[in-house]
């Protein structure tokens, strides 16, 4: 696939707050967000929210099905995350001072590596109606030093039975989306919030740069 065929096929998820039980919150666009890990302005003030086309209406489809069955809305963390801005990640002061996040089983991707710089995957977090976070274990981009002992794993069990239903509701209700629109999903194992395209379907995809983007799309500063 080319760049510009990617390129074409993003899609930004701003036009449909008003018409789906969404929200954007970004947190890599302020270094102050509570839930930035990084403490670094990753993406500028006025970023918007890019996905993948197929990747919006299974998200899109989703949010619907979990708001009717649930009353919960989907809080949109991370979509497309370009090269720079995983470059920008990796050479934060936090990341810089634990190299081992960059060591299998990696935390932190490389510059062009994994979903998001090819808009295949996104981040999720979910409120009530009232902005009330649901409790779903841990923080969005909850870092832990042991795989073994990850509580943002979705199949850690020393978690109460209520936030592992609440996980197993979103994660079932997710790939059902998806099912019904013929896209496989993977929801990745380490990390409650993320889902993505299997690698398979990407294999050809590239990363995107900013330089790819059109200029109000870019979510990095020059």
């Amino acid at each position: 696939m080319l760049k510009k065929d990617l390129i074409i096929k993003l899609c930004p998820m701003d036009a449909f707050l008003t018409t789906h039980p969404i929200k954007i919150d970004m947190p890599y666009k302020d270094k102050k967000h509570p839930e930035n890990f990084f403490q670094i302005d990753i993406y500028r003030k006025d970023a918007p929210f890019l996905v993948h086309k197929d990747l919006a209406d299974i998200t899109l489809l989703f949010s619907k099905m979990l708001y009717d069955e649930m009353g919960w809305v989907t809080i949109l963390r991370d979509g497309l995350r370009t090269i720079e801005a995983q470059a920008k990640m990796g050479n934060a002061p936090i990341c810089q001072k634990n190299p081992h996040w960059f060591e299998p089983p990696v935390l932190i991707s490389s510059p062009g590596g994994g979903g998001h710089p090819r808009g295949a995957a996104i981040d999720v977090t979910f409120t009530d109606d009232n902005g009330t976070e649901i409790n779903m274990g841990t923080e969005f981009d909850y870092f832990s030093e042991t795989p073994e002992t990850n509580p943002a794993a979705r199949d850690y069990q020393d978690l109460p039975p209520e936030i592992l239903k609440a996980r197993k509701k979103t994660e079932t209700l997710f790939l059902k989306a998806a099912e019904n629109l013929n896209f496989p999903l993977y929801p990745l194992p380490a990390e409650w919030w993320d889902y993505r395209y299997k690698s398979e379907a990407i294999k050809d995809w590239p990363a995107l740069s900013e330089l790819d983007l059109p200029e109000e799309w870019r979510l990095c500063e020059a």
